[in-house]
Formats: C-alpha cells, structure tokens, sequence
C-alpha cells in the first residue's frame, strides 16, 4: 500500500485503521513528526515531499514524501498518478486541485483531486477544512485544457513553524489613499531573520463602492549596514478586496508571493503600498504571515 495514515481507532477493517501498530510504524510516525516539527503541512525533507508534476496528457504525478493533516499523519511510499479530465467546451479550460484530505468518517488521509468548473476564465476550487471530519491541505493546482495538456502551480503548504504580524495601515473612520510607504514597519524580531513571506489577507472598515482596492507589499532590503534600502514589491499578484466586500478572503483572485523577494532579514523595512484606493474606501487592516 503506497499510502498510509493514522493514528486511527484500532481493531476495525474501514479506510487506514489497523488491528495494531508495530515498532516499524512507531518509527515511521516519528520520523514525519519530526520533518514536520509539530505542525500541520507537508513534511520539509522528507523523502520527495509530496512534490506535483506533469505526468503527461490528463495526469499529474505526486511523489513520496509525509505530511501532517488535522492532527494524522500521513505517508506516501510511492508516485500517485491523478487523473485530470480534459476541459470540456470550446475555448474552455479548468482549475482543478490536488490536496492531502483527511476524512474521518472513512478513517483515511489520501492524495484527493477536486474537480474545478469548465470556463473560458477559470478559477480554483475551495477546499474544506472541518477538524476532525472531512480536512484538506493544498499540494498543487492543474489547469488543464480541452487537449488534456496540464500546467501544475505548487501550492503546497509547508508544515514549518509560522509568524505573523497585523498593522492598521489606515484608521477605521479614514479613507484610503493611493500612493507608496503608506505605513513602514521595520523586521527586528532575531527570530525573523530568513524568515519568508508565505501568506497576505487585507480588510477594510466601510468598503467601496466601485472599483477593487489594491495593495503591494514591498520589501525595503539594504546591501550595506549603513545603504539606503532598495525596494522590491513582495506580491507577484497583489492583494485586492472586491467592490462591496470587506475583505480578501474569498476574492477570486487571491495574493501570490513572489518567491524571489520573500525572504526578510533583520534590518529590512516591509513598506504597504496603495495601488488602487477604491470609491469611499475606509480603514485598512494588513495581516502577514511568514514561516520562520
């Protein structure tokens, strides 16, 4: 059996239950336990790492590796080979995903695709994330087209140590502004010291009214102790709240960090940035998150 998970309830035959565990498993458990060091996510070092790619027409590979899924953990021993259908429809494509779910009602973690919507603009799927019913974390996202031809985008989720930070960038009863270094806030924490930039999610106080409100985030790094800082926006897609909402969560079109400016070091500035202020707009709340 190329996958495997627990710890499950002993003596029943459902899903990955087993009638013991033998000092092999113990040892098996530790080892992802410690890649993953207490933390929900895929196990850093261990083995592949659950890594995605294009197994040819209609199929992504998923390589070996662990992870840490609502509390079970999970091993897979082998290359999974996933399915994806072709899109249907001229001109269509879709957006399906690959995550690790954790379903409790089956006793069993395993490599899940959820199926997206064929569309001429298409856009992920949600996940489900239920503690200790039905829980996923994200491995990849295949688009794939009417000839079968697949793109994966790594989205897995690392199961390291995470920090976050939440500023008011304007106060509730104040309108937004477009501009750069609209609020600065300086990386001093030891602890933060290579720490990468993983995650954004931005809200307002009154929304707008017309229009999307956009902010960058960017990286002020200095090459010198003593060198003015030389910026470079952190966000390959930049955060946005659509009209009528107050908040980033569900917007279709979610934050992407920029993997080559992710990175802080102590003594950088992290600078917001308002690129698009919105139709009256006001009160904005930043929330950051880096793995340590």
């Amino acid at each position: 059996m190329a996958e495997k998970s627990g710890l499950w309830t002993t003596g029943g035959a459902a899903g990955d239950q087993q009638a013991s565990y033998s000092q092999a498993d113990d040892s098996d458990i530790k080892r992802v336990l410690a890649a993953c060091a207490g933390f929900e996510g895929v196990a850093v070092g261990y083995n592949n790492e659950l890594a995605c790619s294009d197994g040819g027409d209609e199929i992504v590979d998923v390589a070996t590796g662990g992870g840490i899924v609502d509390g079970k953990y999970f091993i897979n021993t082998a290359v999974q080979n996933i399915n994806i259908p072709s899109a249907s429809g001229a001109g269509n494509t879709r957006i399906d995903r690959i995550v690790l779910r954790a379903t409790w009602a089956s006793f069993n973690v395993s490599v899940t695709r959820i199926a997206g919507v064929d569309a001429a603009t298409p856009s992920a799927p949600s996940i489900t994330q239920t503690s200790e019913t039905t829980y996923d974390i994200k491995l990849c996202q295949v688009l794939v087209d009417t000839a079968g031809d697949v793109t994966v985008t790594d989205e897995r989720v690392w199961a390291l140590p995470k920090e976050t930070y939440q500023a008011q960038i304007f106060p509730s009863t104040q309108y937004w502004a477009t501009g750069d270094g609209k609020f600065y806030f300086t990386i001093l924490d030891p602890k933060m010291d290579g720490a990468v930039l993983a995650d954004v999610k931005i809200a307002c106080h009154t929304p707008s009214t017309s229009g999307t409100p956009t902010v960058q985030v960017a990286r002020g790094h200095r090459t010198t102790a003593s060198g003015a800082p030389s910026y470079s926006d952190m966000l390959s897609t930049v955060a946005t709240i659509d009209q009528d909402e107050y908040s980033s969560d569900d917007d279709a079109s979610q934050p992407v960090v920029d993997s080559t400016y992710a990175t802080v070091y102590i003594g950088d500035l992290i600078r917001f940035d308002i690129d698009v202020k919105g139709t009256g707009t006001k009160g904005l709340d930043v929330w950051l998150e880096f793995t340590l």
